[in-house]
């Protein structure tokens, strides 16, 4: 599948793939002044990683605090998402735990739930082998799927098309097209946010041998006591180069 995310995003407001922009501001106008809002001033962070990474992890959407208005804004950091989109190669593919980032938000969100794994496994090599997918591509500070009366707003303009997958953007397509791949390709994945949600675009995820389910999804953290048959995942991790 085409990866969307190769187009050139606007360096200004809205940073959206052209797929998807009138759904956007179909969106926001919908939910304006509301946490819903989709920040289209911040780069969009669909995965993070190396797709071939050993393990995938799947979450919901990117976050909003306002500081990542600073970090978005700075160039090291740019180009490590916008590179990142392309698939193109890095010494840290989890851009979140690369040190010149430590003091992103996102980086000490990860630091924190993933910190039991980067001392089992070392955090480069974490870095290299983990690939986080999210079903939605944007940020926002609250996570709200798209109606279908949003959606039919959002595709008025120029009508015609294929779709986009149910409540989502057209761009999410390549995600779930990344997460089928890694089924195909007998990938041990976790399912961290939105299994639900991952489910009804991936139905095969339900029965698939190497998932891995969080006791509690909200908080997500990627622990011992969390992580059903933890120390297996370990092993995965381990085996991976």
């Amino acid at each position: 599948m085409e990866n969307p995310w190769l187009l050139r995003l606007p360096t200004d407001a809205p940073r959206v793939v052209p797929s998807d922009g009138s759904i956007i501001k179909a969106f926001n106008t919908h939910y304006a002044r509301t946490k819903f809002v989709i920040q289209t001033q911040l780069l969009p962070e669909p995965f993070i990683g190396d797709r071939n990474a050993r393990v995938y992890l799947l979450n919901l959407n990117p976050g909003y605090q306002p500081e990542d208005e600073r970090w978005h804004a700075d160039a090291d950091f740019q180009t490590a998402i916008i590179d990142n989109l392309h698939h193109k190669s890095a010494e840290f593919p989890f851009y979140y735990f690369d040190p010149r980032f430590e003091e992103v938000p996102g980086s000490q969100w990860w630091a924190e739930h993933a910190r039991w794994l980067i001392e089992r496994i070392g955090i480069k090599k974490l870095a290299r082998n983990l690939f986080c997918v999210e079903l939605f591509p944007y940020h926002s500070e609250k996570y709200q799927r798209v109606p279908k009366k949003v959606l039919s707003a959002g595709l008025r303009p120029g009508g015609g098309g294929e779709l986009p997958p149910d409540g989502l953007v057209h761009s999410s397509a390549y995600g779930i097209y990344l997460v089928r791949r890694a089924i195909h390709e007998n990938r041990p994945i976790v399912a961290m946010r939105a299994f639900q949600g991952w489910c009804a675009q991936l139905p095969e995820l339900r029965v698939y041998p190497k998932l891995f389910r969080l006791k509690n999804w909200q908080r997500a953290f990627l622990s011992p006591g969390n992580i059903e048959e933890y120390d297996r995942l370990v092993r995965e991790l381990n085996a991976a180069p």
